[in-house]
């Protein structure tokens, strides 16, 4: 008998200075037969109008599966085959897996967008359907896959000093540093508003930053202990892209 496994995970963008955690998505995981129908639902509380799902497979950047600019409209992404979503709210936008296979197997993203007020037919959103065409150069404050942390996975000794590089390439002044473990949402570790500035988030302790260049904001782990076992996201705004990073502490021997 085949299964089909899904992992989800929370993936928001945030407006320039501000730091929002209200996107949520159920469930966190899921494991389906194949040639199965499953949802998976993505609820935010931040009003924003534009709503995004996407797929995240090994070797590849983020890839987008549909969007909504504004409900109910919606709109089919790179990889929209075998899925389908609607838009009852301005909260909601649920993905459907019309019958669930093998290439479904997946981490699957949802986001929610630029907070702007727009229409069907305003500029600002035939200007954002533009920019999410694939080939087509997105606006400044579309969706960008320039953000990058290195390395992707990492195991250490407790007592280790460990450090995660954060490179952006878009220009962006604000850079962020952030922590989900199980039962929470994403916590802000340290941020940036501009180069060479610095400053403590909710759970800085155990951790330090630098901001050398616009590009660059590497986070260290001063002290590798069990409490630091996480996964580790870096941001980047107005757009924000978020890359997870797993990080696993383990007892000297």
């Amino acid at each position: 008998m085949s299964h089909c496994l899904l992992g989800c995970v929370v993936f928001c963008l945030l407006q320039a200075w501000a730091v929002h955690a209200g996107v949520s998505q159920d469930p966190r995981f899921q494991v389906v037969r194949r040639g199965l129908n499953a949802t998976l639902t993505c609820t935010q509380d931040l009003s924003f109008s534009d709503m995004y799902w996407y797929r995240q497979d090994p070797g590849h950047g983020l890839r987008l599966i549909h969007y909504s600019v504004i409900p109910p409209a919606t709109e089919k992404g790179a990889v929209p085959e075998g899925y389908s979503v609607s838009r009852p709210s301005t909260e909601d936008f649920p993905l459907t897996l019309e019958s669930a296979n093998r290439s479904q197997i997946s981490v699957y993203f949802s986001a929610c967008g630029y907070p702007r007020r727009c229409t069907a037919t305003s500029s600002l959103c035939k200007k954002m359907r533009e920019s999410l065409q694939p080939g087509r150069r997105r606006a400044p404050w579309a969706v960008h896959a320039g953000v990058t942390q290195d390395p992707r996975f990492q195991v250490m000794r407790t007592g280790q000093k460990a450090t995660l590089t954060c490179t952006q390439d878009l220009g962006h002044d604000c850079m962020y540093w952030y922590r989900q473990d199980l039962g929470h949402r994403l916590r802000l570790i340290h941020y940036s508003f501009a180069a060479p500035n610095t400053v403590k988030g909710d759970i800085p302790e155990g951790y330090s930053v630098s901001r050398p260049s616009t590009e660059d904001f590497p986070l260290t782990l001063e002290s590798a202990n069990h409490s630091q076992t996480s996964v580790y996201f870096c941001a980047s705004s107005y757009s924000t892209v978020l890359h997870g990073h797993l990080l696993s502490v383990q007892k000297s021997r």
